[in-house]
Parts: structure tokens; C-alpha cells; sequence
């Protein structure tokens, strides 16, 4: 009884054993296939500085804030309220 259930143990390992190695195999497989498609490109872009709203302190990048009179805003509303309420 021992001798089988050692059998059926030693089955069970072995095609877990190769179920693991098929898919990794399959895995490996497709990445490669994404990473050599036309277009990939693995580069990260390089971070961008971070820019505070005068208006309610947020912030944003510095390549999507608005820039008024030496001061930076997230969005045009806010800077449009800043102009707003500055005396003449």
C-alpha cells in the first residue's frame, strides 16, 4: 500500500514538475514575443519636476501648469480666478 501511494506521490511531483516548467517556457515565450515587437521600447521616461498651484497648493508637472505673471496655476480656472481677485 506504502509503495503506491510513493508511486502516486512521485506521479503527482513529476507532472507538476513539468506543468511548471511548460509554462514557464510559455511565459518566457511571450514576453520575448512582446519585447521584440516593432515599437517596444523598455525606456522610462525621466521623472519631471513638480510645480505647486498658487492658487490651491496642488501639484502638477511642470509641463501641464499654467504660467501667469511668475506664478504657476493647475488649470486655467484657477489662474483666471487669481486674476480675478488681484486688485488693478
Amino acid at each position: 500500500m506504502i509503495k503506491i501511494l510513493l508511486f502516486i506521490l512521485l506521479v503527482f511531483f513529476v507532472i507538476t514538475f513539468l506543468w511548471v516548467a511548460a509554462f514557464h517556457a510559455f511565459y518566457r515565450a511571450a514576453v520575448d514575443t512582446y519585447q521584440s515587437r516593432p515599437g517596444f521600447n523598455p525606456k522610462v521616461k525621466a521623472p519631471e519636476s513638480m510645480v505647486g498651484c498658487a492658487h490651491c497648493g496642488t501639484y502638477v508637472p511642470a509641463s501641464e501648469c499654467i504660467h501667469r505673471s511668475n506664478r504657476t496655476y493647475c488649470s486655467q480656472e484657477h489662474a483666471d480666478r487669481e486674476r480675478m481677485t488681484q486688485p488693478v
